[in-house]
C-alpha cells in the first residue's frame, strides 16, 4: 500500500466524519448544506485518487486523473457560494446558471480532449504511483478555478472590513484554508514534489479549518 493510497483514504474518512458531524448538529441553514456539498466533492475527488492508486496500468490511470480538475472547479465553485452566503449575501439566479454552465463546459472538454489534457503519464519509480505530465490545455482550463478562487478571497476580505470582531476570527480561517490549499497547489506543480501527497494533506487541513 503506497503513501498516495493511505493519505486518500485518510482525507475520505476525514471528509466523511466532518458530513456526518454536519448532519449530526441538526441545522439545516443554507451555509451548513453548501458545506456539506463541498465536502461532497472532496469525497469524490478522493474517490478519484483512490482509483488512481488502485490503477494497474497507465490507460486507467489517465481515465480517472480526467476528473481532478472539473471536480476542482467544482470545489472552488461552492466554496464561493459558501462563502457569499457564510457573509449574508444572498448569490444572484444568473451567477448560479453561469457557474453550473461553466462546469458543464469544463466537464464536456475534459472528457473530449483527454490527449490535449495530458501529454502523457508516467509510473514515478520511488513511490509507484502513476504521475500524469500536464498539457496546455489543462493548464488553460485552470484558470477558471484561479478567478474563481480569485473571487473568494476578494469577497472575504472585502467582508472582513465591515465585520464583527467575532466574525473577523472565522473569515480569519475561512482565508487560511484557501492559503494552505493554494501551498498545497504550488507544491503539486513541482514535479519534485508532485509525487507525494501534499495537495491531499493540504486540503484535509483546509476543511479542517473551514469546519471551525
Amino acid at each position: 500500500m503506497n503513501l498516495a493510497l493511505i493519505t486518500s483514504i485518510i482525507a475520505f474518512c476525514s471528509y466523511g466524519g466532518l458530513l456526518i458531524l454536519l448532519f449530526r448538529s441538526g441545522s439545516r441553514d443554507r451555509a451548513r448544506q453548501l458545506f456539506s456539498l463541498y465536502l461532497l466533492d472532496m469525497m469524490l475527488l478522493q474517490a478519484v485518487y483512490l482509483m488512481v492508486s488502485l490503477s494497474r496500468n497507465s490507460h486507467n490511470a489517465l481515465f480517472w486523473y480526467t476528473f481532478t480538475i472539473p471536480l476542482s472547479l467544482g470545489q472552488a465553485i461552492i466554496y464561493f457560494f459558501f462563502t457569499e452566503v457564510f457573509l449574508g449575501k444572498v448569490p444572484s439566479r444568473a451567477m448560479v446558471q453561469i457557474s453550473v454552465i461553466l462546469w458543464t463546459a469544463i466537464m464536456v472538454l475534459f472528457t473530449t480532449f483527454r490527449s490535449l489534457i495530458f501529454s502523457g503519464i508516467y509510473r514515478d519509480p520511488s513511490t509507484g504511483l502513476f504521475v500524469p505530465e500536464i498539457g496546455g490545455l489543462a493548464l488553460g482550463m485552470s484558470i477558471p478555478v484561479l478567478v474563481v478562487i480569485g473571487g473568494t478571497i476578494f469577497e472575504l476580505v472585502r467582508g472582513y472590513r465591515n465585520s464583527a470582531p467575532l466574525q473577523k476570527v472565522r473569515i480569519q480561517y475561512l482565508l487560511l484554508a484557501i492559503l494552505i490549499v493554494w501551498a498545497g497547489r504550488i507544491a503539486n506543480g513541482s514535479s519534485a514534489l508532485r509525487t507525494y501527497p501534499m495537495e491531499l494533506a493540504a486540503k484535509i487541513l483546509s476543511a479542517l479549518l473551514s469546519a471551525l
